[in-house]
């Protein structure tokens, strides 16, 4: 500073500041708290300022929350004994808890209980069968136990002890004829009777009888008999009237009556034995009053025949009925024994010797034999022979034998011309069935005579009969012939053929004219043929080779340009044109026909021509080389020929994935089956990848999806021509949402506040590579649940207030006291219709500081355990 002098004044001033100190604590106390000689009951934010030692100040501020302790009152019945909050207790009284709540204040709980007791009774009960106790029937004795429950609700124990006893039914039967006495009472009926008594306990004794009543039997019966009858036994001969008294199968009496009438038979006689040859006819005859019969169908009187010895009994019927017999008996001679022999068959010629079999006189007969029991005939035509024979009964018998007289067969011989030497002839006989030829010849087969012969033939017909014939067989010598010698010429020279020899004329075979030359065209053998005067006929031959080279050049070929071919020929020394060298491989470069030249060592020679045509090559065109993402379709189409086939066995146009970069050859084959090829090479880019989160928004049905993208060919530089972006690069990618249509690719990465829902995206990398992902958010409402209110009116924390459930219109809210009665109910939360809770009762009344319980039902169209909250409330003042 300046003095009053003008000079300095220099003041050097050592300061000191000293700063106030701000401070902040807290403090968590019950019911009450003293803070800096102040005693605080509610829970907030105190400030105290006090000084420093150097005068300052320094400001306290005092987080302070006030728990409050609980007073709760429950009233409890029990049976017996109760257990509560882990104590058991069996008397009525007052009972005081003190517990610790969820801030660690005292919540002293004071229990009113009453203790009922189980009551013990015993009853007895006697009855017949069965007896009714409480609604229950019981049939046997026994001791029963039935719980009931007292006014107070407390167990009632009944025991009864029940005795049953059993009514006695008793069964039994009677039989007896005609009356049966029982208990007094006489029955003529049978049935079932019952009658009822009682036992020494009092209950019905019930016996019934089953009574069977058989009465006495009378039959009476009629009867009428030819001499005698026999009747239970015992042998009635004269008409009365009989009784006899038997027992019935149930042992009573059968009283039997018997009206019986005797008629008796009447004798009559019949014909005396007799006998008589087997065959014959007898008479059996009866006479007497009456009607008679035989028997085995013999008819009285009527004459019959017999064929054994037999006795025949006659029975007559008298008025009566009555019937008497007699018989007779009736002797038969069988007839002596007799063969003749058995019919014989002879030829014409021949004879026979007649041999006689048998017993008794035995004799032949025919007009042109004598009587005799051996003889030989020849007869000239069938003829039949008669044998008789007598035996010592008289009785005769006859038997006769055919002799048939056959014709000897006819022979007759097919005629024979003359034969010329070498001929072949059949000799051919008729009239029979079997033919034996001199010289070994068989009938009508065909054979080679060497000489003029006589041939005889003996024939045998189908009976057995046999004759003879003859024939001559004449053979003429063959001319003789010459047709030349055998020779050989090459193919397309000529030739002469010249026969000699003793024949009118020469024939050849081939249309050849005997001296005339003629060209043939292979080889071949000639037949000259000529006929002499007797007709006879020769041949021969001559052999001309005509030599034929062999010569073949093959088939015409195809053959693409590039392609080589070597061109065999087949037949001797072949030689080919433009300087093929025969099995020699060579590149023709154009199409051609090719001469193949084959000879041989005598001369001859022989030619062919095959055909080589050559075709260009189709110019096959694979598609350019391309860039593809992983997991594109691939095109593989080639052109420039008619079929291809991909070296990846794919077809010609058809789509593929491929999944690693590389050439892709095509074969394509024209219509001459010439093939070229053509490569493409497809370079794979790998996908941009997307991940994401779905993060909810507290309290709310809504969420934010943050993507993160990788991978692929993000952008460098700027400008895609497919999506039209123009501008400087903002993103390495393209984002399209659907929740503005698809296509634009003006989408931001992230969303924020979505409704619940799928979300589709697609990221674009810088070759068009893409990825997509459906994104979904689930509905996932929040709620925020308070634990405590301070319903003191002061504004803050006056009520309830649950954040987010007005999401949930069809929730119930339901609050209740320490007893579990109902304090407060809310539902049907629509539009927004909730109304806190104020920490009152239903009736307005508020309510005392403690502990209070909710359950909250989110849907109650669906209550299940996910959707229900529950939990507890303080209320403090």
């Amino acid at each position: 500073l300046g003095t009053i002098d003008g000079c300095d004044s220099i003041v050097t001033m050592d300061m000191t500041i000293n700063n106030s100190i701000a401070t902040t604590d807290s403090l968590v106390a019950c019911d009450s708290a003293v803070w800096n000689g102040n005693i605080y009951t509610v829970t907030g934010d105190y400030t105290d300022t006090l000084q420093k030692i150097n005068g300052c100040d320094s400001i306290v501020t005092m987080n302070l929350v006030i728990n409050y302790s609980i007073l709760g009152f429950d009233t409890l019945t029990g049976y017996d004994s109760l257990s509560w909050n882990g104590n058991n207790y069996d008397t009525s009284g007052t009972y005081i808890d003190t517990l610790s709540n969820i801030t660690g204040c005292d919540s002293i709980v004071t229990l009113d209980l009453t203790i009922y007791y189980t009551q013990y009774n015993i009853d007895s009960l006697t009855a017949c069968d069965s007896a009714e106790w409480n609604g229950n029937f019981y049939t046997i004795s026994g001791t029963y136990t039935d719980t009931l429950q007292d006014i107070y609700g407390a167990d009632s124990i009944v025991t009864m002890d029940l005795i049953i006893n059993n009514s006695i039914s008793v069964t039994d039967s009677l039989v007896a004829c005609d009356t049966a006495m029982w208990n007094g009472i006489a029955y003529t009926a049978s049935g079932i009777y019952t009658q009822i008594f009682l036992t020494t306990q009092g209950c019905d004794s019930i016996v019934t009888m089953n009574i069977t009543i058989h009465n006495t039997l009378s039959t009476f019966e009629v009867q009428s008999a030819c001499d005698e009858y026999l009747w239970n036994g015992n042998i009635y001969s004269s008409t009365g009237t009989y009784i006899d008294t038997l027992q019935t199968i149930q042992g009573c009496d059968s009283i039997m009556y018997l009206n019986l009438t005797i008629n008796y038979s009447t004798p009559f006689s019949v014909s005396s034995d007799t006998a008589l040859c087997i065959g014959e006819l007898v008479t059996l005859n009866a006479s007497g009053v009456g009607t008679i019969t035989w028997d085995n169908g013999v008819i009285n009187g009527q004459p019959f025949v017999v064929d054994s010895t037999r006795l025949y009994i006659a029975q007559m019927t008298n008025q009566y009925g009555c019937v008497s017999y007699d018989s007779t008996q009736v002797t038969v001679f069988n007839l002596p024994t007799i063969d003749a022999g058995i019919s014989q068959t002879i030829c014409s010629g021949d004879s026979i010797q007649l041999i006689a079999n048998g017993t008794g006189n035995l004799a032949w007969y025919h007009p042109s034999i004598s009587i005799s029991d051996s003889i030989f005939v020849s007869p000239m035509q069938t003829t039949t022979y008669y044998l008789n024979t007598v035996d010592s009964n008289g009785c005769i018998n006859s038997d006769s034998m055919s002799v048939t007289v056959n014709d000897l067969p006819i022979v007759t011989i097919d005629s024979i011309s003359p034969l010329c030497y070498g001929d072949s002839v059949s000799l051919n006989a008729n009239g029979g069935v079997l033919y034996i030829w001199s010289g070994g010849v068989s009938n009508n087969f065909s054979f080679v005579p060497d000489s003029t012969t006589m041939y005889s033939v003996n024939v045998t017909d189908g009976n057995g009969c046999q004759n003879t014939d003859s024939v001559l067989v004449q053979v003429n010598q063959i001319p003789n012939l010459f047709a030349g010698s055998d020779t050989s010429i090459c193919l397309f020279d000529t030739i002469t053929l010249t026969a000699t020899g003793s024949v009118q004329s020469f024939n050849w075979t081939n249309n050849i004219t005997n001296g005339i030359a003629f060209n043939p065209d292979s080889s071949n053998q000639y037949i000259v043929s000529g006929i002499d005067s007797n007709s006879c006929y020769n041949t021969d031959t001559v052999n001309v080779n005509v030599i034929t080279l062999t010569v073949d050049a093959g088939l015409d070929a195809e053959l693409c340009m590039g392609e080589a071919i070597s061109l065999i020929g087949v037949g001797p020394n072949p030689t080919w044109s433009l300087g093929v060298i025969d099995g020699v491989e060579f590149n023709p470069d154009s199409s051609n026909n090719y001469i193949l030249t084959v000879s041989d060592t005598n001369g001859c020679f022989r030619y062919d021509t095959v055909l080589v045509t050559v075709y260009e090559l189709p110019n096959v065109i694979a598609p350019d080389d391309t860039i593809a993402c992983s997991g594109d379709e691939i095109q593989l189409f080639g052109s420039g020929a008619n079929t291809y086939q991909w070296d990846n066995g794919f077809f010609n146009g058809e789509l593929f994935i491929p999944e690693t970069s590389g050439y892709h050859i095509v074969t394509g084959v024209d219509s001459n089956r010439c093939e070229n090829t053509d490569t493409m090479y497809v370079e794979i880019k790998e996908n941009p990848e997307i991940s994401y989160t779905v993060t909810p928004v507290i309290y709310g049905n809504d969420a934010n999806i943050m993507v993160t993208v990788t991978g692929g060919t993000p952008w460098e530089d700027c400008g895609i021509a497919e999506f039209e972006q123009a501008g400087p690069c903002q993103e390495p990618y393209l984002y399209d949402w659907d929740t503005d249509g698809l296509g634009d690719m003006d989408d931001d990465l992230h969303l924020f506040y979505l409704n619940p829902g799928n979300y589709f995206i697609t990221v674009y990398d810088s070759l068009t590579c893409r990825d997509t992902a459906t994104i979904t958010i689930e509905n996932d409402f929040q709620v925020f649940i308070p634990n405590a209110i301070t319903p003191n009116a002061d504004g803050y924390n006056d009520t309830w207030d649950i954040r987010g459930i007005n999401n949930f219109p069809n929730a119930s809210i339901l609050i209740f006291d320490i007893q579990g009665q109902v304090i407060f109910q809310h539902s049907n939360i629509i539009n927004g219709d909730y109304q806190p809770w104020n920490g009152t009762y239903l009736n307005g009344q508020l309510l005392i500081a403690a502990d209070y319980y909710y359950q909250i039902i989110l849907d109650t169209d669906n209550p299940t355990q996910s959707n229900t909250l529950t939990g507890s409330i303080m209320i403090t003042f």
